[in-house]
């Protein structure tokens, strides 16, 4: 016998995935808007052509349709200074829907919006599914107790999920690998101690001055401004960095960063950020700006590795920098004559960790394939 309540839930939900109205669903069936309504709300079941047509529309068959999958599915979040990642997925690792929103840094956005983004993350992932049994958000700017218990009581009050909770993005890093510390650098550094959650750094890109990757971009805007006013030293960053404010084109103009300074800030961390790997590629060239911006930097992640690790009584660091793991081969042997901290990479991104964090808060038991089934449905839908 047919669920026609769960077979109107499933039309909707798929009606809404090709991103049609009920009216446009009646138009294309050649129905009224009353009927697709009827069958939506569960008052009454489509008739075996329609049906038929509805398959078709959807690119599912007609059994999927009738009986929906009883699969139980999990939301994890990832949130970092310029973006919120979230994914629905299975207990055996299986990505089913992948979201990116603006970040939720409540610190950059305000609570108001950041409650939004999240909100808005969880909705486009449920659809009007029941079968969503828990979620876990590791979010940047997480680490206040009053931020923690104003969102986590937002997201109980305003979700009829009962398994929901948000804290630190740097649970997401610890799940990716077993390490009793994990270095964070993006838009700000820190190292944070896995068993008492002592942190070194981690103060924002208003406070901190070297080691992140907002600080390398921003070192490098800052001494080609220099040189623009005739204060600074000449480096090849200038004319690189002047091109890409005026989108490939070589300006002509006196004073083009001045004249672009309007887009500078429009784009914020997204431009400083992107800078990154045209410092790195002028550092391998030998550019003297961007060496001294490139070992300025990396003498402070040494700083704090060392602090980190002499307080942690350990050496194994799992680092979630791109700077480094994505130069690996430039960059390690440099900060190495500093440091004897042994830094650990993971190929798998931060949501992964999202997802494993959790099933283990709500002592879910992964499946041997978790790992093997995340990469390769997630990568699916990059």
């Amino acid at each position: 016998m047919i669920d026609i309540v769960k077979l109107g839930k499933e039309i909707k939900r798929l009606r809404k995935k090709i991103g049609l109205t009920q009216e446009e669903l009646a138009e294309k069936l050649d129905v009224r808007f009353q009927a697709v309504s009827n069958w939506e709300r569960g008052k009454a079941p489509p008739s075996i052509d329609n049906l038929v047509e509805l398959s078709e529309l959807f690119g599912v068959s007609v059994d999927s349709i009738i009986k929906p999958s009883e699969e139980e599915y999990y939301i994890a979040a990832h949130g970092d200074g310029t973006k919120t990642e979230f994914v629905l997925f299975t207990i055996d690792g299986k990505v089913r829907q992948r979201e990116i929103l603006p970040t939720c840094n409540p610190h950059e956005t305000g609570m108001a919006t950041c409650k939004k983004i999240l909100i808005e993350g969880i909705e486009k992932l449920m659809f009007d599914r029941s079968s969503v049994k828990a979620a876990f958000m590791g979010l940047a700017g997480f680490g206040s107790l009053s931020v923690n218990n104003e969102i986590n009581a937002y997201l109980h009050q305003s979700t009829n999920l009962t398994n929901i909770s948000a804290d630190s993005d740097t649970y997401n890093i610890f799940a990716l690998k077993d390490a009793g510390i994990v270095l964070l650098a993006e838009t700000s550094i820190v190292l944070i101690i896995k068993k008492d959650k002592k942190a070194f750094g981690g103060w924002g890109n208003i406070f901190e001055e070297l080691g992140s990757e907002y600080a390398i971009g921003r070192d490098a805007l800052r001494a080609c401004m220099l040189y623009e006013d005739g204060m600074g030293e000449n480096t090849s960053l200038y004319p690189k960095i002047t091109e890409i404010l005026f989108d490939g084109k070589k300006p002509n103009v006196s004073s083009p960063l001045r004249v672009q300074s309007d887009k500078i800030y429009a784009l914020g961390k997204r431009l400083i950020i992107s800078l990154v790997p045209l410092v790195i590629k002028e550092y391998i060239a030998g550019d003297k700006v961007a060496t001294e911006i490139i070992e300025r930097n990396i003498k402070h992640i040494a700083l704090l590795l060392n602090h980190a690790t002499k307080y942690a009584k350990s050496s194994n660091v799992i680092a979630r920098c791109g700077l480094i793991s994505d130069n690996k081969e430039k960059l390690l042997p440099l900060l190495k004559k500093y440091t004897s901290a042994n830094l650990m990479f993971s190929d798998l991104p931060p949501i992964f960790g999202a997802c494993r964090e959790c099933l283990s808060r709500y002592n879910v038991k992964e499946s041997e394939d978790f790992e093997e089934n995340f990469k390769k449905t997630y990568e699916i839908l990059l």
